[in-house]
C-alpha cells in the first residue's frame, strides 16, 4: 500500500488554517435548549470566566478570561431563542478556554438532551460583529433582545459594566391573515 504525504504547499495552508483558528476570539454556540434565556447564558458565561480567571490566578503571565459581546437569537414569533449564540472573547486564550468548557457540555435545565457544540464564527471580533449588525433591523418591540456589547468587558469578577445594544428594533412583524 502506498502511503501519499501532503505536499509542502498544503502543509502550510493547513498551519496558516490552524493559526487563524489559534487566534480566533469569536464563537458560535450551539444547540441551546430553547427556553434559554439570555440572562441565563450570561450567567453561565460569568461563571466560567470566574472560575477560569480563579484558576489562572497563580500564573499572572496567562491572558483573562472575559467577553465583550454576546447576542441570543429569538424567533420573535415563539418568543424562544432559536439554540444558537454568538460570544467575542477579548482574547483568543479565552477563546480556547470557552470551547472546551463548552463544547459537549450537557445543559442540565428543562430536561434538554441537547448537547452544546462550538465551533468559530464566520464574523471575527467585537468590532466584525458590531459592524455586521449595526445596520441590522430587528423584529422586536424593545431593544432588550437585541446583540449587547459589554465596556469594558465581563469576566466573572462582578465589576460594574455598562451594556449597549446593537441594531435596531422595528418593532413586532404581524402574521399573515
Amino acid at each position: 500500500m502506498k502511503m501519499l504525504l501532503p505536499s509542502k504547499k498544503t502543509v502550510e495552508e493547513t498551519s496558516d488554517a490552524n493559526d487563524q483558528i489559534d487566534n480566533n476570539t469569536t464563537l458560535m454556540i450551539r444547540n441551546i435548549p430553547s427556553k434559554y434565556t439570555r440572562q441565563m447564558l450570561t450567567n453561565l458565561l460569568e461563571d466560567h470566566c470566574k472560575e477560569a480567571n480563579e484558576m489562572r490566578a497563580t500564573d499572572q503571565s496567562e491572558e483573562l478570561s472575559a467577553f465583550d459581546f454576546l447576542y441570543l437569537p429569538i424567533d420573535f414569533e415563539r418568543g424562544f431563542n432559536r439554540g444558537y449564540a454568538f460570544v467575542n472573547m477579548t482574547n483568543s486564550t479565552g477563546a480556547k478556554r470557552l470551547r472546551l468548557f463548552l463544547n459537549n457540555y450537557k445543559w442540565g435545565v428543562f430536561q434538554s438532551k441537547k448537547i452544546c457544540q462550538v465551533t468559530d464564527a464566520k464574523y471575527q471580533g467585537k468590532e466584525a460583529l458590531v459592524t455586521h449588525f449595526l445596520s441590522s433591523y430587528f423584529e422586536c418591540e424593545s431593544d432588550e433582545l437585541l446583540p449587547r456589547c459589554f465596556s469594558p468587558y465581563r469576566d466573572g469578577s462582578g465589576g460594574l459594566v455598562e451594556e449597549s445594544t446593537v441594531g435596531r428594533f422595528c418593532g413586532q412583524r404581524h402574521p399573515s391573515k
